[in-house]
């Protein structure tokens, strides 16, 4: 059964492989799923050919390999991170809710060391769109901010809905993507 799953992603950031400097071919993407399934970034990513680094179900194994073994990436971990999450108002949250989480230590540390041109271009845009990649250091809790409607959102889901309501031409389609 083939469930539709929506996710709408934002080229940040990247960086060529570099091999004077040791620098890793890397990029850093917004994405934004307008549905909701399981692991679905994850496998619109791949499906892309732009899997998420450390992402073993889903991910290249080899680069994975190669940065666990010559960029000490830890041995679970996936470069996924949650930055923002907004919810409109509903009966359990009347006034809806926006969480902001900073990056981790670790995640900030590899970008630091391996794609510091990646993070230098990346921090602006991310904080244009009201995502905080750096902890406050003047507050240790997450950040929940009054939610407001986001108008992009809007049009990308008034977009979503007159794509399902006409025919669409399929140019691609792979076992998790679909390029319309």
């Amino acid at each position: 059964r083939l469930n539709n799953a929506t996710t709408w992603f934002r080229f940040v950031a990247g960086q060529s492989h570099d091999e004077d400097n040791d620098l890793p071919r890397a990029s850093l993407v917004m994405a934004r799923p307008v549905t909701g399934r399981w692991h679905q970034v994850r496998r619109h990513l791949n499906g892309l050919s732009h899997p998420i680094l450390g992402d073993t179900s889903h991910g290249a194994s080899q680069t994975n390999r190669e940065w666990k073994e010559q960029r000490n990436m830890p041995g679970e971990r996936t470069c996924l991170h949650l930055a923002r999450m907004q919810l409109p108002p509903n009966e359990v949250a009347p006034a809806g809710i926006d969480v902001c989480c900073p990056l981790e230590d670790d995640m900030m540390q590899m970008m630091q060391i391996h794609m510091p041109k990646v993070l230098e271009e990346a921090e602006p845009i991310l904080q244009e769109e009201g995502i905080q990649i750096r902890p406050d250091p003047s507050n240790d809790m997450v950040q929940v901010l009054p939610y407001k409607v986001p108008d992009l959102d809007l049009d990308k889901r008034k977009a979503v809905h007159a794509l399902n309501q006409q025919s669409i031409n399929i140019l691609s389609q792979g076992p998790y993507h679909v390029v319309v």
